[in-house]
């Protein structure tokens, strides 16, 4: 479909701009809000993994249809948007400090990244609901620009 073609090329001029495509950003992030992380198989990654795997799915589909893009360029794509909503995780007023770890820990006794990691699911109890927060911040961040 040229349709397709034309969204992945209209991606990449925006990328090569520097400019961010933020209706596909709500999209892909409006539907990890839909889904049930914390019963999904996903639910012990956080939303910057989630998004990526999101869009890179969006991304082979558009490849697999029309044509058969560079994989460099399809990297590219993804760690730009990611970077983008990492950039915006930054406001969220209890960012923890940590790029790679931006939820803060629930436990006094273990830093963002510990507890990241000891969590069996991201999407539960008191951190998960800093998480979900986290992801409603980020929905109406990327929603007013």
């Amino acid at each position: 479909m040229q349709n397709n073609f034309n969204m992945y090329k209209n991606l990449v001029e925006l990328m090569k701009l520097g400019h961010v495509d933020n209706a596909l950003i709500l999209n892909l992030l409006s539907k990890i809000k839909e889904t049930d992380m914390s019963k999904h198989y996903m639910k012990a990654h956080g939303i910057c993994h989630i998004f990526d795997q999101s869009l890179a799915s969006l991304l082979h589909e558009l490849a697999i249809k029309d044509f058969e893009p560079e994989s460099p360029l399809l990297y590219d794509i993804r760690e730009f948007y990611v970077e983008r909503i990492s950039s915006v995780m930054q406001q969220w007023p209890k960012y923890s400090g940590d790029m790679k770890y931006p939820v803060p820990s629930t436990e006094d006794l273990l830093g963002p990244q510990h507890m990241y990691i000891n969590s069996k699911n991201l999407w539960t109890g008191e951190y998960g609901d800093l998480r979900k927060e986290l992801l409603d911040f980020l929905i109406e961040r990327f929603k007013a620009q």
